[in-house]
């Protein structure tokens, strides 16, 4: 459970991302958009990127460079930043960096099991298992088969606490990332949360767990 005070570990939302760049961009008042190309671009690197567009420029005066460009605004800037594949490469990498820490501080192994609740316009609830360390396959694996998403994500003890919002979700769905720990008779993955340990410190998953209590069960009646 999370609530509106908690602040989340990372968010990922790619329209809040171009929004909060936009405004810092004009709050600084040096980027300036080239009306040749539709570009942003510094202030100061005003004449050379002139220059890339017509090599006479150069012989241009200062007052003749800037009659090119035009001052920036919020609603400008978003809009390029959204189309901006290099801006949203950057900011993804940069999440993916930050989670990536997460994930190896939570479980180095990078075995993991995954459960949610609520998903889509039916609200149904599933649990996987997959292996790996790296933060892009990760993000692929729990949002599999979803197309456009925003996410926020709560460190926990001995989880990762996901509300992931999309078309069908607009209010949001819980997933749960917990390590996974291999059943030593079966090898399917679970998680440490459910596994069963037997004297001998083997691992079970709930279902060999179950049917090793069945079968000793037996054996005590029949002697």
């Amino acid at each position: 459970m999370t609530t509106d005070k908690e602040t989340p570990n990372i968010t990922w939302d790619t329209c809040q991302l171009a929004m909060d760049e936009s405004k810092r961009l004009v709050e600084e008042g040096v980027t300036v958009v080239c009306m040749i190309c539709n570009q942003m671009v510094h202030e100061n690197e005003a004449r050379a990127h002139l220059i890339e567009h017509n090599p006479y420029a150069d012989t241009c005066d200062p007052s003749a460079v800037q009659g090119f460009f035009n001052d920036l605004d919020e609603d400008t800037a978003f809009h390029l930043l959204c189309n901006d594949p290099l801006f949203m490469e950057d900011r993804w990498d940069q999440m993916t960096d930050e989670l990536g820490e997460h994930m190896h501080s939570l479980n180095a192994d990078g075995r993991w099991y995954i459960e949610a609740r609520r998903v889509g316009w039916r609200h149904l609830s599933g649990s996987k298992t997959f292996s790996t360390d790296n933060p892009a396959s990760f993000l692929c694996e729990i949002m599999d088969g979803i197309g456009d998403y925003t996410f926020k994500m709560y460190m926990r003890d001995d989880h990762m606490h996901f509300v992931v919002y999309t078309h069908d979700n607009p209010t949001g769905f819980d997933l749960n990332a917990y390590k996974a720990i291999e059943c030593d008779l079966c090898g399917s993955l679970h998680s440490v949360q459910s596994s069963h340990q037997n004297d001998d410190g083997y691992s079970f998953c709930p279902d060999c767990w179950r049917l090793r209590e069945k079968e000793m069960s037996e054996q005590e009646n029949e002697e």
